[in-house]
């Protein structure tokens, strides 16, 4: 298989993906990138949401089941923008140009200071003209939701361009790494996702409550989240679980691109050179979304923080259209479903939405109160209860996950004598896990470094632009948190990381999710204000040459010349940033093309494995052919670690085993520590009938020198060591693997 034969089902799995979501979101009344960036957020959580429904009441998941909860959504979505007022068709020919009334209805405080008194309506304030005619700031209309306006057509050049190199280098770096398209993932999560995948398509079952028992001999369905599981499952054109994988794999990096960009542009509307930068500062980051999806195998922890910045871009339209009950709930109702479904992604995401959304509610909140005696006092009372809800919620359904949390945190994990090593990695974005050779220094590290300083420097710059705030406090905690998990296991703060198994690598993409828009206006201010600062010299360098000034009469044409002088402001903000941009890309050696090669070949390509390696080449090729080598109701029994799980999701064949976590049952518990007295004992034959297994799969792999040694103590050792004999037929070989028949029950 080649990545071309994948390019229908990569299209398929993007439109699924990106489309359902904008549709709803454009029905709501939201546009431009403010609706594209969280479109795949709203995607995928309400096909979890979905899932969960058909689930229970026994409606198999599939494809058409998928789009007829999408056609749904919709529905739900065009009557609501209907009944707020804030759908297309309601406020057709109202939208005038772009107005900066976020001034009056910030962040911090909902309406501010100097908000018109009650006596004028909302509408009204909406309706004044612009303070600017810089389109860059916000759209609104009487009905509509306060939003950024589209952006200007050079602005918009540049986004598309630099969306289109960042992705585009995201995607070969990827594919490179991975090679061929079904190629499985050798990574302990990643064997799990797989066999998970295989699972939904067989049972027809995507809810996060019980979709995936028959991975599990527990007696009873467990609370997986299968968010991500239910599209990756259901995509057309792509029948190879690992391909389906793979794929999703490659598409997260456009998703990654859409929500950053979507935040930046909902966060800093008058920075329309921060969102165009954004896609390409968002994946010079390694944490996200490359480290976590190729290291470390987590393909829904990864696509729910790949999201995450889509749901934060709807919190703060909501935020800024507060006061007003319809323009709030039209962005506030879908990031409600967003928050839900994106901890049926994965659970850890409702925690990572906690610690973002609380500085900018808890701030929003606040000022409102502040204001109370300086204005109505209805509406800082309205966009206080709006704030205090909000964070309520959020504070307090993990509690009614009983038992889940206190599971989770008591996830031991060793710690480091000291946080010197992590900080240092955080500046420079250091691989968190080992790479054979890598090093700090030369031009990748010091591009890193000045990404890290824009992000840092961003920080700082948001305080006066007093917007965006709330992310420079997210960029503190994350950065502390992700510190603490790696630093002392003794650490007083320590319990605070439970919730995302004190791992420092998930960690760090909360930071990243931080770091990339703080960045970004960075790098737009800077560029905005030199631009500005180049401009004024030279003009009045002109203005002393020129020795003399204009009249009265002039005034009309010195307008134009503004006018025209403005237009040229941008172009050259344009080219200077992507000057910019083409430097960093350039000097990073392709965003570090190299590097994020390695992550993905470390994971997926035998032979390169530096550990964890379950399967070479020729027993991959083996899975494959399960349909010609196997009948329909064979179980195949053998170690997890000698890579029988993929013979379920590569070959669709049932195995004892599914993934890596080990068996739960009592017969699977048997099998692991007495099949070698198969011939001697016949409980082991009672078993293996029971069962229902039928033939037996190991490989003669050297466990001795790396990278396999390290494969031997996770082995159960019965069934690694176990050498098949009298009783068993030889069916195939491939590579080092042997698929025996078990005969020794007949």
């Amino acid at each position: 298989m080649t990545w071309a034969q994948t390019l229908p089902g990569l299209a398929a799995m993007t439109a699924l993906m990106v489309g359902p979501g904008w549709g709803m979101l454009r029905l709501l009344g939201l546009r431009g990138l403010v609706a594209l960036g969280p479109a795949a957020t709203l995607t995928v959580a309400l096909s979890a949401g979905w899932a969960v429904v058909l689930g229970a009441l026994g409606v198999r998941w599939g494809l058409a089941t998928f789009l007829l909860g999408m056609l749904l959504g919709a529905a739900a979505c065009a009557g609501l923008g209907h009944v707020l007022g804030t759908a297309p068709w309601r406020t057709a020919g109202l939208v005038d140009d772009a107005a900066d009334a976020a001034a009056d209805l910030t962040e911090r405080a909902g309406p501010s200071a100097a908000a018109p008194r009650a006596g004028r309506s909302v509408a009204a304030r909406r309706a004044r003209p612009p303070r600017t005619p810089d389109r860059s700031t916000l759209l609104s209309a009487p009905g509509a939701v306060l939003q950024p306006a589209p952006l200007a057509r050079p602005h918009l050049v540049l986004a598309v361009v630099a969306a289109a190199v960042a992705t585009g280098l995201y995607v070969v770096a990827m594919t490179r790494g991975i090679g061929v398209p079904d190629r499985p993932s050798q990574v302990w999560d990643g064997v799990f996702h797989l066999s998970a995948i295989q699972t939904v398509r067989e049972y027809g079952d995507a809810s996060a409550f019980g979709g995936l028992a028959p991975l599990y001999d527990y007696g009873y369905a467990p609370f997986y989240p299968t968010g991500w599981h239910s599209v990756v499952a259901v995509v057309p054109f792509l029948p190879s679980v690992p391909a389906a994988v793979n794929a999703s794999i490659v598409v997260v990096g456009l998703l990654w691109t859409l929500s950053v960009a979507g935040l930046v542009r909902a966060t800093w509307p008058t920075l329309p050179v921060a969102a165009a930068a954004a896609p390409v500062l968002a994946h010079s980051f390694l944490a996200l979304p490359v480290g976590l999806i190729t290291q470390m195998g987590q393909f829904p922890y990864t696509y729910a923080h790949v999201l995450l910045p889509g749901l934060l871009t709807l919190v703060v339209l909501a935020v800024r259209n507060l006061p007003d009950v319809r323009a709030t709930a039209a962005p506030a109702l879908p990031a409600a479903v967003a928050a839900f479904g994106l901890a049926l992604v994965h659970g850890s995401a409702w925690f990572s939405t906690l610690v973002l959304t609380a500085p900018l509610l808890v701030a929003t909140a606040v000022g409102a109160f502040r204001r109370l005696r300086r204005t109505d006092r209805r509406l800082p009372v309205a966009v206080a209860v709006w704030s205090a809800a909000g964070l309520a919620v959020l504070a307090s359904v993990p509690l009614l996950a009983d038992g889940v949390v206190e599971s989770v945190q008591a996830f031991e994990r060793p710690g480091d004598d000291g946080y010197d090593w992590i900080l240092t990695s955080l500046l420079v974005d250091r691989p968190l896990r080992s790479f054979g050779g890598y090093e700090l220094g030369g031009l990748d590290s010091l591009a890193q470094v000045a990404i890290s300083g824009l992000a840092v420097g961003g920080a700082v710059l948001v305080w006066w632009l007093r917007r965006g705030r709330w992310l420079a406090v997210g960029l503190v905690v994350t950065v502390t948190l992700t510190a603490v998990s790696w630093g002392p296991a003794d650490h007083p703060l320590r319990w605070a990381t439970g919730v995302w198994y004190s791992e420092t690598m998930r960690l760090d993409a909360l930071v990243v999710i931080c770091a990339a828009p703080l960045a970004a206006a960075a790098l737009a201010v800077l560029v905005r204000d030199g631009v500005a600062l180049a401009s004024g010299v030279l003009a009045a360098r002109r203005g002393r040459g020129a020795g003399g000034s204009r009249g009265a009469g002039d005034k009309g044409d010195g307008r134009e010349a503004a006018g025209a002088a403005g237009v040229r402001r941008r172009r050259t903000e344009v080219v200077v940033a992507g000057a910019l941009l083409v430097v960093l890309v350039v000097g990073s050696g392709g965003l570090r093309h190299t590097l994020r090669t390695y992550h993905a070949v470390e994971s997926f390509v035998p032979g390169h494995l530096t550990y964890r390696m379950l399967a070479g080449e020729g027993e991959l090729d083996l899975f494959r052919r399960a349909d010609e080598l196997l009948p329909e109701d064979a179980v195949v029994l053998g170690d997890r670690f000698r890579g029988t799980p993929y013979w379920y999701s590569m070959g669709g064949v049932d195995v004892v085993y599914p993934h890596l976590a080990g068996p739960r049952g009592p017969d699977g518990q048997f099998l692991l520590a007495r099949f070698d007295e198969i011939g001697e004992n016949p409980e082991v034959c009672t078993v293996v009938e029971r069962l229902g297994v039928t033939h037996f799969w190991t490989n003669t792999r050297d466990t001795g020198p790396a990278p396999w040694h390290q494969m031997a103590p996770l082995g159960d050792p019965t069934l690694f060591t176990f050498r098949p004999g009298d009783g068993f037929e030889l069916v195939a070989t491939g590579g080092h693997g042997e698929l025996w028949e078990i005969t020794a029950c007949d």
